[in-house]
């Protein structure tokens, strides 16, 4: 189900981001200071700042994405080492004897009856 609707919203994207290309042609002056006057298709700027925001955004997450990665390893490396624990305490625990089994039976039991 989110398969589709990614799909869906990325298509939706794509519709709109073609629909703003294709009624944006024609140019427009950029000022900048420090920079001189260019003169380009305003569809130009818009796409070298959706490609620049997308870049911001995934080196504003490239730090956490270094953090849970590391995370995970010592996660991963505590999870070993808690079962390479329980399975000697597994084994310790199978070389004491076991208790017999209770043989009585519900009938061998005297509860005492009030008078």
């Amino acid at each position: 189900m989110m398969k589709w609707l990614s799909i869906v919203i990325m298509f939706i994207v794509f519709i709109a981001l073609l629909a703003v290309t294709l009624g944006n042609t024609h140019s427009v002056d950029f000022n900048l200071i420090g920079f001189p006057t260019t003169k380009w298709p305003l569809v130009a700027y818009l796409w070298i700042a959706f490609v620049l925001g997308a870049v911001v955004g995934v080196l504003s997450m490239f730090g956490r994405l270094l953090r849970l990665r590391n995370e995970a390893a010592r996660l991963q490396k505590e999870v070993k080492k808690l079962r390479l624990h329980n399975d000697d305490l597994s084994k310790q625990l199978s070389a004491y004897p076991q208790p017999a089994a209770n043989t009585l039976s519900t009938a061998d039991v005297i509860v005492p009856v009030q008078p």
